[in-house]
């Protein structure tokens, strides 16, 4: 199985924000058309990885999905999954998040179109959000992967963005509890909100503290302050900054994902 992070060097992954997913208003081939143009714009970008992600379902459900959800994005996970693979260079990866933290669905999606991993926006402990009080389920997640889609990666954010933790633990706790104790694969930190930048100081802790793990920053990465967050991470996960005009709401720029591209190759080891 090729690795999604490697040793030396910065993986990019890219996000596909979905519209909304099978409401009265929609057109369900629109959103599926938009979704297959903003990958093949971040491959083509030079992105190493693209995550699917019901953005507009907004407001979210804080844990199960309904089924149209599901079913919505498999549809097009699958019509993505299947553009990627048409390209001449067809080594992109495929990650599935499904808001607000249905971990059992976007593992569902992955093992139905052969993606290569999923986000887990609250993998261990609980976090006061947006949506009430969400509490992780590692114990299932990480089994239920086993049972329909073993090698599928697990990235859990540690103090997901529009959210609190509920205890005053330490953050580096709260990180290493997540890959010792829930067995994440990597570990994503984020800033506050969605395009806030993350903690440098943090992820350097992060670095220092998790050995051999992988840590992606999670939002916020532009091309003016990758230089100080390359020593810290092996992964970035950007999705604003390389919309139209910086919108996260817009599709996907050439130009700025190229920009973003050219940037982060330029400050880390490939």
């Amino acid at each position: 199985m090729k690795e999604l992070f490697k040793p030396r060097g910065c993986t990019l992954i890219g996000m596909v924000h979905l519209g909304p997913i099978l409401r009265p208003d929609t057109v369900i081939d629109l959103v599926e058309q938009a979704a297959i143009t903003d990958a093949l714009t971040l491959a083509e970008a030079g992105f190493d990885a693209v995550l699917i992600e019901n953005f507009s379902d907004r407001p979210f459900y804080p844990d199960h999905v309904p089924p149209h959800c599901v079913a919505g994005m498999t549809r097009i996970a699958h019509s993505v999954r299947q553009a990627l693979n048409e390209r001449a260079d067809s080594d992109v990866f495929l990650g599935i998040n499904v808001l607000r933290n249905d971990a059992a669905a976007a593992l569902g999606i992955a093992a139905a179109v052969g993606a290569d991993f999923i986000r887990v926006n609250v993998h261990v402990g609980a976090m006061l959000t947006d949506q009430g009080i969400i509490q992780g389920k590692a114990h299932e997640t990480v089994r239920y992967r086993e049972t329909i889609h073993p090698g599928c990666r697990i990235l859990a954010d540690v103090r997901v963005k529009h959210a609190v933790p509920l205890a005053g633990r330490p953050a580096l706790d709260e990180a290493s509890d997540l890959v010792e104790r829930g067995c994440a694969d990597g570990v994503i930190l984020t800033g506050d909100r969605t395009g806030t930048p993350t903690d440098t100081k943090l992820l350097r802790s992060m670095h220092e503290r998790l050995e051999g793990c992988p840590i992606i920053a999670g939002s916020g990465v532009t091309p003016d302050n990758i230089q100080q967050l390359a020593p810290y991470i092996h992964g970035i996960i950007a999705g604003t900054w390389t919309k139209q005009n910086g919108t996260v709401d817009n599709p996907v720029d050439l130009a700025r994902a190229k920009e973003l591209v050219r940037t982060v190759r330029a400050y880390t080891r490939t």
